[in-house]
C-alpha cells in the first residue's frame, strides 16, 4: 500500500513501473523500509528505493521521477536524516558513487558525491594529497556533508570546496550544470535543502588539495585521528542536531528528566542524539530533539536551529521532503 503523502500526487503508476523496469531491471524496490538506510534506524517505508552506483544512474533515476512527477530525494549515510514514521511518498535515491579523481594540477581532486568522507581522507593521504584530514571527522558522504556543512572546530566542509557540478530539475529531464567557486555563495545552499519535491542534486564535488609527500600527508591524517575523539559507531545515532558547536564542558544530559529522553542520550558530542536501545518510532525521536532545543534555549539562553532533515510526510500538518 503507497503511503499516505503519496495521495496529493497522480502519476500514472503502470506507466512509471514500466519505465523503472526498462531502465533498472531490478533494482527498484518498492514499499521498501527506510530504517537501514538512516543512521537512526528508524522511520516507515519509500514508496520506491533504488540504489545507484554511479552518477549517470543518478541522473536517470532524479530524471524519470521528474518527468512523472513523482518527489524524489538522495540520501548518502543518513546521519542527519529522521524519516517519517508515515514514510516517504516517493523515489529514494540511495546514492552509492564514490569514484575518485585526482586532477593533474595536483590543487584538486574531483569525487564523486556518494564517497565516503573517512575512506576519501585515508585515500587521498595515500595519494600524497593533504587537506582534506577533516573529513575524517565526519561519518558520512562527501556530498551530505557539504550540504549540510558539517564541521569540526569551527572549519566546515564547504571550505574544501572548489567547484561541483550538479542535476536540476528543468525543462523535460533537467539539465547538468557547473558551478565554479565563484558562484558557490551561501544563496545557493537552500535550493538544495528546500522542502519541495524537486531539489538539485550534487553529482561529483572538486576538492581543494595540496601536493605534498605520502610521508606527510599520512602523518597530518594521522595526528588528526588522534586528535578527535572517536564516537561509539556500532550505536544508532543522529547528528549533528543542530547548526552550531555547542561547548563540551556541560552536562547536557542532565538538562532534562530521565523519562524525558525516551531511552535516548546525548553523546560525547552534545550535538549527536544517540540511540541505544534503538528507538523505532521517528516521531518519538523527533519530539526529544524539540525537547532538548527547548531546554537549551530556556536553560542555557541558546538559541538554536535545527540541522536535522525532516524526510516524508509528518501527520503534525508539515509535509517535509528535505534530506
Amino acid at each position: 500500500m503507497s503511503t499516505k503523502y503519496s495521495k496529493n500526487f497522480q502519476e500514472p503508476r503502470a506507466a512509471l513501473r514500466q519505465s523503472f523496469a526498462q531502465t533498472f531491471p531490478d533494482k527498484v524496490k518498492e514499499h521498501c523500509s527506510l530504517r537501514p538506510y538512516n543512521s537512526m534506524r528508524t522511520g516507515g517505508v519509500a514508496d520506491f528505493l533504488i540504489e545507484v552506483y554511479d552518477v549517470n544512474d543518478l541522473v536517470k533515476a532524479a530524471s524519470l521521477a521528474y518527468q512523472f512527477n513523482l518527489p524524489y530525494t538522495v540520501l548518502g549515510a543518513g546521519n542527519s536524516v529522521l524519516p517519517s514514521d508515515v514514510g516517504y511518498p516517493g523515489l529514494i535515491i540511495v546514492n552509492r558513487a564514490e569514484k575518485y579523481f585526482p586532477l593533474s594540477s595536483a590543487e584538486s581532486f574531483v569525487v564523486e558525491g556518494g564517497a565516503s568522507c573517512s575512506h576519501l581522507a585515508s585515500y587521498a593521504a595515500s595519494r600524497s594529497y593533504s587537506g582534506l584530514e577533516i573529513l575524517a571527522a565526519f561519518p558520512g558522504t562527501i556530498a551530505g556533508a557539504v550540504l549540510t556543512n558539517a564541521y569540526w572546530n569551527q572549519r566546515h566542509a564547504r571550505s574544501l570546496l572548489k567547484g561541483l557540478t550538479l542535476w536540476r530539475p528543468k525543462g523535460e529531464e533537467g539539465e547538468i550544470i557547473t558551478l565554479t567557486e565563484d558562484r558557490l555563495g551561501d544563496e545557493i545552499w537552500p535550493n538544495f535543502l528546500a522542502p519541495n519535491a524537486y531539489r538539485p542534486i550534487i553529482l561529483t564535488l572538486q576538492l581543494r588539495v595540496a601536493r605534498t609527500s605520502a610521508e606527510n600527508a599520512m602523518g597530518r591524517l594521522v595526528n588528526f585521528y588522534h586528535s578527535i575523539s572517536r564516537e561509539r559507531k556500532e550505536e544508532a545515532r543522529l547528528g549533528h542536531l543542530f547548526t552550531k558547536n555547542l561547548a563540551g564542558n556541560i552536562n547536557y544530559h542532565k538538562l532534562l528528566p530521565r523519562h524525558l529522553w525516551q531511552g535516548m542520550r546525548i553523546g560525547k558530542d552534545p550535538n549527536v542524539l544517540e540511540n541505544p536501545r534503538r528507538q523505532t518510532s521517528s516521531a518519538v525521536v523527533r519530539q526529544v530533539i524539540t525537547v532538548y532545543r527547548k531546554a537549551l534555549e530556556e536553560k542555557l539562553g541558546l538559541a538554536l536551529a535545527e540541522r536535522v532533515n525532516y524526510l516524508g510526510y509528518w501527520p503534525d500538518g508539515e509535509s517535509i521532503s528535505s534530506a
